[in-house]
Formats: C-alpha cells, sequence, structure tokens
C-alpha cells in the first residue's frame, strides 16, 4: 500500500491511503500518477496517466484489470529492436490507439553504476526532446487519457517523461524523486518476469544486484538538478523541444485538480 500526504488549507494535512500499483501477472510496474500533491492544496487527477513497464508478457486476466482501469491508449518508449524482440503482447486488445515514441541511447556498460545512469538520463534528455515533447502532447489531449506510457522496466525512459510530466505539472522535485524510487519495491518481482530475457542468470551478464536495475533516489535528483542548470526549468526545456505553453497549460487544467 502506497501511503503518502497531501495538503489541504482547508483542513490542514490528512493523509490519502490508495493502492497505487495495478496487481498484474505479467507485469510488475504499472502504477497510477494519481494524487501526488501540487502546490498547497491541488493534487494530480487519479486513474488518468499510469506509468509501466512492458506489456508484452500480460495474460488474459492481465488484460481484464487494465480495462477495468479505463486504460484507453499507450505510449510505447522502447526501441525499433525491442518491439522486434519482444512485441507487445495482448495490450491491443486494451488500447485503441498506441503512439511510438523510442527513446534510443542505451547504457553501454550495464555493470555500472548510478553515474553512468544519469548520464543516459542526459542522453535522453539531449537526444530525443522530441520524442518527450511529443508524448507530453499525446497526454495533453483528453480523448488519449486515461493513457499508459511504458519502456521495458518502466524505470529509465518512463522515469525521465514521468520527471517531465510531474515537473511541468507542479510537483516537486522531491515528490518526483520518491515517486522514481517506488520501482525499488518491485524490483524482485519485476526480475521475476524478465530476469531470464535479461541474461541474469548467464555468466558474464548482468547480476541481480547490477548497478543498471537500481533506482537510486540521487540518480534522478541529480538528473533533476542538471535540467534545472542546463535549461532552467522542465517548461523552457519542453518549449524549446516545441511543446507550446498552451498545451502545458491544458495538461495542468485537465490534470491537477483540487
Amino acid at each position: 500500500m502506497d501511503t503518502f500526504k497531501i495538503a489541504n488549507t482547508r483542513d490542514g494535512q490528512r493523509m490519502i491511503e490508495e493502492q497505487r500499483w495495478i496487481p498484474l501477472d505479467g507485469a510488475a510496474n504499472v502504477r497510477d500518477l494519481g494524487g501526488y500533491p501540487v502546490g498547497r492544496d491541488g493534487v494530480i487527477r487519479s486513474r488518468e496517466i499510469f506509468r509501466g513497464d512492458s506489456p508484452h508478457r500480460l495474460t488474459r486476466s492481465d488484460v481484464e484489470r487494465l480495462r477495468a482501469a479505463g486504460i484507453r491508449t499507450r505510449i510505447d518508449l522502447r526501441r525499433d529492436e525491442e518491439l522486434i524482440r519482444f512485441g507487445s503482447g495482448p495490450i491491443g486488445q486494451v488500447v485503441a490507439i498506441t503512439m511510438h515514441a523510442p527513446l534510443r541511447p542505451t547504457l553501454a556498460d550495464p555493470g555500472s553504476g548510478s553515474q553512468s545512469l544519469g548520464e543516459l538520463y542526459r542522453r535522453y534528455l539531449l537526444e530525443s526532446p522530441y520524442e518527450l515533447a511529443s508524448a507530453l502532447r499525446f497526454l495533453a489531449d483528453p480523448l488519449q487519457r486515461p493513457a499508459l506510457f511504458h519502456c521495458y522496466a518502466g524505470k529509465d525512459r518512463t522515469g525521465v517523461l514521468t520527471a517531465l510530466l510531474l515537473s511541468v505539472l507542479g510537483v516537486t522535485d522531491e515528490v518526483i524523486v520518491a515517486d522514481y524510487a517506488k520501482t525499488t519495491l518491485v524490483r524482485d518481482a519485476f526480475l521475476a518476469l524478465a530476469g531470464e530475457e535479461l541474461g541474469i542468470s548467464r555468466e558474464g551478464e548482468l547480476t541481480a544486484d547490477s548497478p543498471a536495475l537500481a533506482a537510486d533516489p540521487e540518480t534522478m535528483a541529480a538528473t533533476l538538478d542538471w535540467l534545472k542548470m542546463t535549461f532552467g526549468s522542465a517548461q523552457s526545456y519542453l518549449e524549446g523541444a516545441g511543446l507550446s505553453s498552451e498545451i502545458i497549460g491544458r495538461l495542468r487544467a485537465d490534470l491537477v485538480v483540487s
């Protein structure tokens, strides 16, 4: 159970408990971004935007659970070679529209630590600005929501897009970093599903405790600091990539409620 605080100017601070993850047999990290606090009395609207890992292992029961969540579209951040290798499974039975927005840089040394992950995130931001902006433009259209965006593990590419979205919506860096780190809570479940695909058990490849599989808070915190130092803000970065202030305003108007 994921518990978080929401500030409310009318009755002080209240606790809200909610199950953020959608329990699935074939995916471990599909969760709602709703409920995070914005300012003093705002919150992200629930059951509108979901982040997740790859849907290619979904079961028939999983399809029904995603339908029940109301998900109607998705954004796939995986590269072409991942689509060829893994496919998309039965997610097409859930969503009407899929947008493919591949973020192409990869981690050259999977045994490296958080510094390499931080460099990877900076490369995503530098080399895929138009894909990231296009994804948020897609999410700003109310006809495309509720929506799911995902990569393979739901951590790195998904984490960068989540950070941009939450930042322009007015969520604090502290909450963004905490959301990123939540992937750690489902790490074992993800490895149980993906370990063989990732070569976890093969000598010389990834090990279960590889830093490349980590979601350390300092990695995202450093990425957010770099983004501000380099571009001024997430909004400035996205506007430079062609996302208009009007679309950003639409995202806020639709997704932030009191």
